[in-house]
């Protein structure tokens, strides 16, 4: 079980660090150091203290520039075929007009420990990917809190 849960992270992993070092992407990574320095001098409430107590690593990737359409629906393959390898239930799925929003998450042991978020446009694709270990409270409470109207669209989230 522990060698399978590896791969699952590799998997992931390998995929932002593939497209991390494309010139076509600008990538932002933030990780559990600069989590505990906000803990230490931020001004947080207790909930906000447990939801970044809770945090390992956040990863973003977003296009430069207009990418070519092929490019981007290949990014959105490798995408697609590591969310399906990694066993990731999908959480949220937003379309309009040309613009589409995944959201999956990946429970382990009671936890919520990956969370990715794929927003792709005709030429543009932003990811981003939320790691840690995330108790069913608090995102229920997140749930509850984000759970309202996005340009006229009802969202339900559901867990």
């Amino acid at each position: 079980m522990l060698i399978s849960t590896t791969l699952n992270a590799q998997t992931i992993n390998s995929f932002f660090n593939k497209y991390d070092h494309d010139n076509r992407f600008e990538c932002v990574s933030v990780g559990r150091f600069l989590f505990s320095l906000a803990l230490i001098t931020g001004k947080l409430d207790k909930d906000e203290k447990e939801l970044l107590a809770s945090l390992r690593k956040i990863k973003v990737l977003t296009s430069k520039d207009e990418l070519q359409p092929e490019f981007s629906s290949n990014i959105m393959k490798d995408f697609n075929k590591v969310v399906k390898r990694g066993k990731f239930e999908s959480l949220v799925e937003v379309r309009e007009k040309k613009e589409k929003v995944k959201i999956y998450i990946k429970e382990k042991r009671g936890f919520y420990t990956d969370l990715v978020i794929a927003v792709q446009d005709s030429d543009e694709v932003n990811l981003i990917w939320i790691k840690g270990k995330l108790t069913k409270k608090i995102v229920e409470r997140l749930k509850n809190e984000n759970n309202k109207e996005i340009n006229g669209i009802t969202t339900n989230i559901n867990l």
